[in-house]
């Protein structure tokens, strides 16, 4: 068997049971389960999560947990995601949350219709504008050395795609449970709350965030237009797709 297309990135805490509905949902909704991996990344004291880890929810084998050496809460969220990238074998690196729903059936067979040259948009219950849940080309994370520099992972790519003018929505629908867009009462719990003291949309919005994304998109740009250049000219340090090499 060979690798998956995409690794779901799922930082958890405190919510077993919205965690199994939530991947539960990936897989009654793919064409395909071995088109995807899951990655999960949990604190060392979250026994209720790990007891599940160890279950029969884990498909994908123990080495697909990343248990933190220390909780980084919140304002860290960033850092769980960056620890999942390196043990990820999918093409596309797909941020996914614990209290998200997958609504389309053959989403899997929709990301495949893309090229991983983009930063692709789900369509969510958030605010039109908003990309909730981006899916983004492993290759170009691999380059950039992380997959964020900020809690707002989501908001991160959802600024790289527009200032690279590479992100696009394609036609998968996720409903995110978060209380304050579902009303759902098992949603209002100590993970939620902690959420909202302690990931705060100002600490984004700052001079040293905007400079930090600038620089990767930046680099994306410089990545693309070198993509095309060595397509051109034919090189052989890319691959079929476009895609530079990945052991350079």
């Amino acid at each position: 068997m060979g690798d998956p297309l995409i690794s779901v990135l799922l930082p958890t805490r405190g919510r077993p049971e919205l965690l199994r509905q939530s991947v539960g949902s990936l897989f009654e909704t793919a064409m395909d389960d071995a088109a995807f991996e899951v990655l999960y990344a949990v604190d060392g004291d979250d026994e209720g999560t790990l007891d599940l880890m160890i279950g029969p929810m884990l498909r994908t084998g123990t080495d697909r947990v990343h248990v933190a050496p220390q909780r980084h809460g919140y304002a860290g969220l960033h850092l769980y995601v960056n620890a999942l990238v390196p043990h990820t074998r999918g093409r596309w690196l797909l941020l996914w949350n614990d209290d998200a729903i997958m609504q389309t059936y053959g989403w899997d067979t929709e990301i495949a219709k893309w090229p991983d040259r983009y930063v692709l948009d789900l369509w969510s219950n958030h605010e039109p504008r908003t990309c909730a849940f981006p899916c983004v080309p492993r290759w170009w994370v691999n380059r950039l050395g992380h997959f964020s520099l900020n809690a707002h992972n989501d908001t991160w790519w959802q600024e790289i795609g527009e200032r690279t003018r590479r992100l696009v929505r394609i036609d998968v629908d996720v409903y995110h449970r978060r209380f304050d867009l579902s009303g759902e009462e098992v949603a209002d719990d100590t993970t939620y709350r902690e959420g909202l003291e302690q990931h705060q949309t100002a600490d984004f919005y700052t001079s040293k965030v905007d400079g930090l994304i600038a620089r990767d998109a930046r680099v994306i740009q410089k990545l693309m237009v070198a993509q095309y250049q060595a397509r051109w000219q034919g090189r052989s340090d890319w691959d079929r797709e476009g895609r530079l090499d990945r052991a350079g």
